[in-house]
């Protein structure tokens, strides 16, 4: 029996990546701006009566009916692309690659800027509506990557790792997944790369190696998203690779407030462990 056996929800479908225009950015900000009322977002109601111009701001951007929550819809149109439901199924942006992976302090900032106080609220716990499809991978988001871009450099990068797996693995128990474009499930997969537990290293090996196949499979072999997911297999085999050794990600201690052993310092000084 596979790791993920008793998950037996799976389908076939794929994402394309579009990148965030700047006259959308520009729209999408002014929308995030009007959810602010009394030093928190409102983060589950559609704009009505004196929220006319955050409909129009919302309009500017386009909607996305798929998503219940219109916070939610921010969250993935920033991530993903503001036509991230529409487009052609195996193109992806490498602007959009640039952000995922090739981030740096500026884009900190900016989800800083955007960002920050959906973090606190999932943090709080005020996001729990967020349970389905893509309001589901869009709180996912929040907890297992925008946390690391708020929080770098602190104990609380990895404070909601948890709570993003527990999330991801509900989405898949529950078949949710079937409504997630089949690269979006990057998005959905990422956090058992995240977890120091074993068991869920090999779930996640499992999980993109399943993913990349499925990718494959597709015309012309699934490119250019294929050759995406192939790092992301790799990258998933040398967290497992870590995990196994050495129980844990050594790099973390240190933001942790954990004792490095002898042999975790050495090999980290002699540059033998991956810093994830």
């Amino acid at each position: 029996m596979t790791v993920l056996a008793q998950w037996p929800h799976r389908t076939s479908r794929i994402l394309h990546r579009g990148f965030f225009s700047a006259p959308s950015l520009a729209a999408w900000r002014r929308l995030t701006n009007l959810y602010i009322h009394n030093g928190h977002r409102s983060h589950d109601k559609r704009a009505s009566g004196s929220n006319a111009e955050a409909r129009r701001a919302a309009s500017a951007v386009g909607h996305v009916p798929h998503v219940k929550s219109e916070r939610a819809d921010a969250v993935l149109r920033y991530w993903l692309g503001d036509t991230y439901l529409t487009d052609p199924p195996q193109h992806v942006d490498p602007e959009r690659k640039k952000l995922w992976f090739m981030g740096g302090p500026e884009t900190d900032q900016t989800i800083k800027g955007c960002f920050g106080a959906d973090v606190e609220a999932t943090a709080a716990g005020k996001l729990a509506s967020w349970r389905q499809g893509y309001d589901a991978l869009a709180a996912i988001i929040l907890e297992d990557q925008f946390t690391r871009n708020v929080y770098r450099g602190t104990s609380k990068m990895c404070s909601l790792d948890k709570e993003a797996l527990a999330l991801a693995k509900e989405l898949i128990d529950s078949g949710g997944q079937e409504g997630i474009k089949l690269a979006h499930r990057i998005w959905l997969y990422m956090p058992f790369m995240h977890s120091e537990d074993l068991q869920d290293q090999e779930a996640g090996i499992e999980c993109f190696g399943e993913l990349l196949g499925q990718t494959q499979a597709l015309p012309g072999g699934g490119e250019p998203l294929a050759a995406v997911l192939k790092d992301n297999h790799q990258y998933a085999v040398a967290h497992r690779d870590v995990i196994l050794k050495w129980g844990r990600f050594p790099h973390r201690n240190k933001i942790l407030g954990r004792e490095s052993t002898e042999e975790e310092e050495r090999a980290m000084r002699e540059g033998n462990v991956p810093s994830f």
